[in-house]
């Protein structure tokens, strides 16, 4: 969260809790994201059972026909002024809302708990506050689509030079006073930090010694077994080649994990091997820098000059991030 240090706006995100210190900490006024709330009954209505012509719509399909109508204000109002565009949204989105969250709240306790549409309504209200921060300006936006859509290419390691100056752009729409040239050093990502082929080959240079390095996932010495180089977290749904994601693990293990999340009783299992391959990392001269900046960059709320375990602490947070906002499927480990 480096990033963030000395700005003063707005942060707009999804309903993680840990931005709720990150805005505490540094000032920042947080408003959320339709998207985020919207993908949700998405997915809901998908895992709905199919209706009859005459059949009624799901709760998930109600939600969703309430939120197509205040992107529909949204649209309508797309060339106006801010000014214009807070009056009316003053006018027609916030009647809509009131009525949505009426119904969100008469509806809500009918839902079975632990069903999706359920989980998608209780997260609408809880993050209700800051789902209508974007009424209060008439220059702040509905979502953060656009801005994760201007990062995605960049994430995927594509375009780096025009996706970096797009997004600069995109900060400055909020904070016009931001110094550009750390926007840019702060995201600029050397195209080398994004490729395994370093830690595959620290991998096989232990394997040469007679030290055992273990299985992260089953603590088996990789001496004894083929071994596989490890996503920590699914590649499919987190295109992330960090050093501190890649883990050494038997072929057997990859292969049963495939792109599962690791359950939180099974990183805790792994804690003491995945802490002793980190300090592996760190003892290399030529990958020890990376490993620290590549850490810092993409776990929330890990702090300056953390150890390792601090940093553990974040990666189990951004795996429960991940769960929450991809209802990824856990992997308990393998079977005894």
């Amino acid at each position: 969260m480096r990033l963030l240090d000395n700005f003063q706006g707005i942060l707009q995100a999804d309903g993680y809790s840990g931005y709720g210190q990150v805005c505490r900490e540094n000032g920042l006024t947080r408003i959320g994201c339709w998207d985020h709330a919207r993908r949700k009954f998405v997915d809901a209505s998908r895992a709905a059972p199919a209706k009859g012509k005459k059949g009624q719509p799901s709760k998930a399909d109600v939600a969703l026909s309430h939120i197509r109508k205040l992107y529909a204000v949204e649209k309508a109002g797309n060339q106006l002024s801010d000014g214009e565009r807070y009056r009316l949204r003053q006018e027609k989105s916030l009647p809509l809302l009131n009525a949505f969250k009426a119904w969100l709240e008469k509806n809500a306790s009918k839902v079975l708990k632990g069903s999706l549409t359920r989980k998608a309504m209780d997260y609408t209200l809880n993050q209700w506050d800051t789902l209508v921060g974007y009424c209060e300006r008439g220059d702040l936006k509905i979502s953060n689509a656009g801005a994760e859509n201007a990062i995605r290419p960049f994430a995927l390691g594509r375009n780096q030079g025009v996706i970096t100056h797009g997004w600069v752009q995109l900060i400055q729409d909020y904070n016009p006073h931001a110094d550009v040239g750390l926007l840019h050093r702060g995201l600029t990502w050397p195209e080398s930090r994004r490729e395994t082929h370093k830690v595959r080959r620290l991998i096989a240079r232990h394997l040469i010694r007679p030290a055992p390095l273990h299985c992260v996932w089953s603590h088996q010495d990789l001496h004894r077994h083929h071994y596989a180089m490890d996503h920590c977290f699914p590649w499919s749904r987190w295109q992330n080649n960090d050093l501190w994601n890649l883990l050494p693990a038997t072929e057997r293990a990859n292969a049963a994990k495939s792109d599962r999340l690791p359950a939180a009783a099974l990183m805790e299992h792994a804690r003491q091997d995945i802490l002793a391959w980190w300090e592996i990392l760190e003892a290399e001269p030529t990958l020890a820098s990376q490993f620290r900046d590549e850490a810092q960059a993409s776990l929330p709320l890990l702090p300056s000059g953390a150890d390792l375990t601090q940093l553990f602490d974040s990666v189990l947070l951004q795996r429960q991030r991940l769960k929450a906002n991809q209802q990824l499927a856990e992997w308990q480990g393998l079977a005894k």
